[in-house]
């Protein structure tokens, strides 16, 4: 399983892009095995995070 290990920028910028239901971001990666979501919305806030060691 990947997990968060860091991200920069407005963190708050990617919760607002995740699904409205009230899943943190750690939630939303623990429980999700297409990170692709998360990628781009990374992607369009020009923000970067570590997934297990993977930068996205």
């Amino acid at each position: 399983m990947l997990a968060l290990a860091s991200c920069s920028g407005d963190v708050d910028v990617i919760r607002r892009l995740l699904p409205n239901d009230g899943s943190t971001i750690a939630d939303f990666v623990a429980s999700n095995e297409d990170y692709s979501f998360l990628a781009a919305a990374l992607e369009k806030t020009r923000l970067t995070a570590t997934l297990g060691g993977d930068t996205v």
